[in-house]
């Protein structure tokens, strides 16, 4: 089974009494702006309607997934030591992967207006990361409240298991007017 985010039914009796008005009501002499405006409310219903028929589980049920990572020369500095803002990209990518083993994608939850923005960020640097060495990132997601989510990070060195890095950040939910929201309940950890 799958959580829809809108009811079809509504979107479409909405979007076929639109083409109704358009095709019986008005006419073809109307200012060229009420077309252009009814136009983009037409666009508007078909974009809801393509929302509506996205099809997400009905929970998440993976809270921590762990990536690779190989730093590259354009994250270090001349000495070979990664850049201390390369740190919070990665911690995006491992938030992304966290995501998509939960059968998720950033793309689709956008697509649907669910937006997360990083309202808070913290990160401790223990030891540096060179160039080339390769690096485990474990992400958990270790809250879920109404509106936010929180993540916590570790950063390793594979070949030592030493800690370079930890972290972690919280997640604001908002729709696409940056307007803080509910976030959706199949995001919510299955308990």
């Amino acid at each position: 089974m799958s959580a829809k985010l809108a009811d079809r039914n509504t979107l479409l009796h909405c979007y076929f009494l639109l083409v109704f008005f358009l095709e019986i009501y008005l006419p073809a002499t109307q200012p060229r702006i009420v077309r252009r405006i009814l136009l983009q409310i037409t666009i508007f219903l078909l974009l809801s309607r393509r929302r509506c028929e996205m099809e997400f589980p009905r929970r998440t049920n993976i809270q921590s997934h762990t990536i690779t990572i190989v730093p590259r020369y354009a994250e270090t500095d001349q000495a070979g030591v990664v850049h201390h803002s390369v740190y919070p990209v990665w911690f995006e990518m491992g938030r992304t992967e966290l995501l998509r083993a939960n059968g998720l994608a950033y793309k689709d939850l956008e697509q649907a207006g669910v937006f997360f923005v990083v309202a808070e960020l913290h990160i401790k640097y223990r030891q540096p990361a060179l160039y080339d060495e390769k690096l485990q990132l474990q992400t958990t997601c270790s809250k879920v409240t109404a509106s936010k989510i929180e993540h916590t990070y570790e950063l390793a060195r594979c070949s030592d298991n030493a800690i370079l890095a930890e972290g972690s950040s919280v997640l604001a939910c908002v729709d696409e007017k940056g307007k803080v929201q509910r976030i959706p309940e199949f995001i919510y950890p299955e308990q």
